[in-house]
């Protein structure tokens, strides 16, 4: 599931391998079996309560244990809201977890900020968001990832 809200209307033909070069917020839930790869790869950077998990992906032996680094991109700054959710800046210019292929966003001169939630009561789906708001709304960034923070911590991430 995913829901891309931007000040501009995307075109008709627009996909999510199609990069979004301006101000977007992207809310995208990954379920669990069908997004295994997607989910280890950022479980392993973020999430040590994963490591089984990613480790019976990486044994499935269809992408290298390399394309699991467990470190956070270099140059993001990260905040760990507790042992399943982890918040993101990934710095203008910068390819970092902002601008990964979980992202539509394009690296460009603003940041990015995020948060990306693993749900492992839930088959180890992830619930993250990805946002680059215009300089002036940018204030609003810890707002909205409260309130996602706390919608999930009421139960609502369905």
């Amino acid at each position: 599931m995913r829901v891309v809200v931007t000040p501009e209307a995307l075109p008709a033909d627009w996909t999510t391998d199609k990069p979004i070069t301006g101000a977007a917020i992207q809310v995208r839930r990954s379920f669990g079996a069908p997004s295994r790869f997607e989910i280890a790869k950022i479980a392993a950077r973020y999430f040590p309560l994963a490591e089984g998990y990613v480790e019976e992906v990486i044994d499935e032996g269809i992408y290298p244990k390399e394309d699991f680094p467990s470190a956070p991109f270099p140059k993001d700054k990260t905040i760990r809201r507790s042992e399943t959710v982890v918040e993101f800046i990934t710095p203008p210019n910068v390819q970092g977890m902002g601008t990964t292929g979980a992202s539509p966003l394009q690296m460009n001169a603003d940041p990015i900020q995020g948060v990306a939630i693993i749900l492992p009561d839930q088959d180890m789906d992830l619930l993250m968001v990805h946002m680059r708001l215009p300089a002036k709304l940018r204030d609003l960034a810890g707002a909205i990832l409260a309130g996602v923070e706390n919608n999930l911590a009421a139960g609502g991430v369905d």
